[in-house]
């Protein structure tokens, strides 16, 4: 009867074990392969135009970083799958073909049958065995929740990285938006240098300027050549390093698509903002680590439980010789084996100073230690989020200033045009003026890519989108 029940607990294992879900519920979509995106090939004639959300959705398909961050997350997901193999019996076959030294004794050899010839006993003898054992310990349960833990682990480091490569990826977009601005504004103030040295030269051929009001107009244009020149090498590199993060073909051709520009200038106080906290990729890793520590933690505490094993053996042996009988004659086999539990009580575990227990209270002070880090990571976070927000507060003051100051170059420039069509000014001024008005703009480019900046930094430490928190902080006033 105890065996027909090893038996039976031994199928239901193995049933449980077939119809366990195949995936978790909280797989994320993105651990599949992530298709190959075509790159251009570099000698493409016409560039590829590229807005900001295609360059995040190709560097998230290309990235060779995400991708090795993937493979291990599919390793974490096949040992979540698979949890429950812990209650696989361990099963062995095995077969033995022995010659013993000593001979076989014949227990008829004294007894004489007339006309029959005595038999010599069979010096090979066959043993085959069949071994199942399964070992219930409190470490199985344990081990099947670390698996899951693992998972969730391996999904935070995932979710980590794609934020951190949006994030990247986003503010160099922008920075690149901003060094084409400021090329272009260079190239304008060049073209009204090239114009004023020129109506200078005129005058100066005409004798109305000295040489030395030549040599000014002409001084300011060529310090303007090296000024383009280190902006067009600063864009060119930065277009180099923007084309390998996203992963395309080396030299490919790339136009960026979009702008610069700031939200709404209404901030949420900074209480509320610290109440998103706990979305923050870093703490929320480093709380999932403290819960792997746990879970080992109580991996070695099953160190010193009971264990109860079930083991289960068949050893038949075949009468007669291996060489000559009849293998498939079930007459020939005598039967053997047997059917064991055996309950272990481990003792040293339980000594004063023994390695079981060095281990567990080593293990408790790694758990201290974490959540030491873990509450000092969440001051650093609150701090910095303190400090993204009143980044944030002094550009909204400061493109307040700076829009004002737009205003004032765009009459500028627009009272200039009117005064030179007027007779009352020259050239030159107008010239002057639309470029004080390109600076103008160039300086509200550069504060505006200085609070997407902050934005950006603000979103990956807090896990959630700025437009999510306003909406709730709008909720919220309302």
């Amino acid at each position: 009867m105890l065996q027909r029940a090893c038996l039976v607990s031994t199928a239901l294992v193995y049933l449980f074990v077939a119809i366990a879900p195949a995936h978790s519920q909280d797989d994320p979509d993105y651990l599949e392969a992530p298709p190959e995106v075509i790159a251009e090939t570099p000698d493409a004639v016409d560039p590829i135009e590229i807005d900001v959300e295609t360059a995040v959705a190709i560097s998230l398909r290309n990235n060779l970083g995400l991708r090795s961050d993937l493979i291990d997350l599919e390793i974490a997901r096949r040992n979540l799958d698979r949890r429950y193999n812990v209650f696989i019996p361990e099963i062995a076959g095995s077969a033995t073909l022995a010659r013993p030294h000593a001979r076989p004794e014949d227990p008829f050899a004294d007894v004489a049958i007339p006309g029959l010839e005595p038999e010599e006993p069979p010096r090979w003898q066959l043993r085959p065995e069949l071994q199942a054992s399964l070992t219930f310990t409190t470490r199985m349960l344990h081990s099947i929740r670390g698996a899951q833990v693992a998972y969730r682990a391996g999904m935070l480091e995932i979710e980590d990285a794609r934020a951190q490569l949006e994030r990247d990826v986003r503010q160099s977009f922008y920075e690149l938006l901003l060094l084409q601005e400021n090329l272009t504004i260079t190239d304008r103030r060049i073209e009204n240098a090239q114009e004023t040295y020129e109506d200078a030269q005129a005058n100066f051929e005409a004798g109305l300027i000295d040489e030395f009001s030549l040599l000014q107009a002409q001084v300011a244009l060529e310090n303007l050549r090296p000024q383009r020149r280190q902006q067009q090498l600063a864009l060119e590199t930065g277009l180099l390093g923007f084309v390998q993060s996203l992963g395309l073909a080396r030299g490919t051709a790339i136009r960026l698509v979009g702008r610069i520009s700031a939200a709404d200038p209404e901030l949420p106080t900074e209480k509320f903002v610290l109440g998103f906290l706990g979305g923050n990729p870093g703490l929320r890793q480093a709380a999932q680590s403290i819960k792997l520590l746990e879970n080992q933690l109580a991996i070695d505490r099953s160190a010193r439980h009971p264990t109860l094993t079930l083991s289960y053996a068949e050893q038949p042996q075949l009468d007669g010789d291996p060489l000559s009988a009849d293998p498939l004659e079930l007459d020939n086999w005598g039967r053997g084996g047997q059917f064991a539990i055996t309950l272990r009580i481990p003792l040293d575990p339980q000594l004063p100073g023994s390695q079981a227990r060095t281990q567990i209270d080593n293990r408790r002070s790694e758990r201290a230690q974490a959540e030491l880090r873990l509450e000092e990571a969440r001051e650093q976070v609150a701090l910095r989020i303190t400090q993204l927000l009143r980044s944030l507060s002094a550009s909204v003051e400061q493109l307040q200033t700076l829009a004002l100051n737009l205003e004032l170059a765009q009459r500028a420039y627009v009272l200039a045009v009117e005064a030179y069509e007027a007779g009352l000014r020259d050239f030159s001024d107008v010239r002057d003026a639309e470029v004080e008005l390109e600076e103008a703009r160039v300086a509200v480019l550069e504060e505006q890519y200085e609070y997407l900046s902050n934005v950006l930094e603000l979103e990956y430490q807090l896990g959630i989108s700025f437009d999510e928190i306003r909406e709730e902080y709008h909720e919220e006033q309302e």
